[in-house]
């Protein structure tokens, strides 16, 4: 009997982690280098790295495994898999394997929490595509539907391109993130509310507010660039 250390036990108990969202422990098993030539080890490579934030060596890692998720996955997984490989396809501005994705996951979702998800990525691909109507159109349908993970990057992108497009004023932007802060919390969407409100704050004025936003910024993200700032 193989041994529970071998590189086939060793890629299963990273998925299992994986799927727990223990990313820590799941990408210490994922990189024995015994698994470097296991393609589905490669996926969940990815995967891992996806959940942690780092797209960019997600989609290497899905490109290293040459392959989709399996048709032997759960129908759910595959679409996860699916979600997270056109994240990173659009973080590394690979735009046409992007619309190919998205097209693909077009048939597989049509409904809930993965089609709030889908819709949001959708909106970001129209906006690389400088279609920016139809970007806002399916970022304001997202954020309508109120449905988790999705509908609090959508306001944020909205909140931003109002910013940018100056169809939003900083007063205004930052009413809505006020409300956005306390809805999704302890991960990169969360800093982002925060350095904004910060910035907008002193943009216009209120110079405590702004402040004290960069110190619970130093306090919950202290190796932003901001936040040393903040403390120093």
């Amino acid at each position: 009997m193989p041994e529970t250390s071998e590189p086939p036990f060793e890629a299963l108990k990273g998925a299992t982690l994986a799927l727990s969202r223990k990313n820590e422990e799941a990408a210490a098993l994922l990189a024995d280098p015994r698994l470097d030539d296991n393609l589905e080890a490669q996926l969940w490579r990815g995967f891992v790295a996806a959940n942690r934030g780092d797209l960019v060596k997600a989609n290497k890692y899905f490109l290293a495994a040459g392959q989709n998720a399996p048709e032997t996955y759960p129908p759910a997984l595959r679409r996860e898999f699916g979600l997270k490989a056109l994240e990173a396809k659009l973080a590394v501005k690979d735009i046409k394997q992007a619309q190919l994705i998205a097209d693909e996951l077009a048939k597989m979702v049509k409904d809930g929490p993965d089609k709030g998800q889908l819709d949001f990525l959708r909106g970001n691909l129209m906006a690389e595509l400088g279609k920016l109507n139809e970007a806002m159109r399916l970022w304001h349908d997202v954020a309508s539907r109120r449905e988790l993970p999705a509908w609090p990057k959508a306001e944020m992108a909205l909140i931003e391109q109002g910013l940018a497009t100056k169809t939003l004023k900083p007063a205004g932007a930052i009413e809505r993130l006020e409300k956005l802060r306390y809805v999704w919390r302890g991960d990169a969407l969360e800093r982002r509310v925060l350095e904004m409100l910060a910035q907008l704050n002193l943009q216009v004025g209120d110079n405590a507010a702004g402040l004290q936003t960069y110190r619970e910024l130093a306090t919950l993200f202290p190796d932003s660039p901001e936040a040393r700032n903040a403390t120093d």
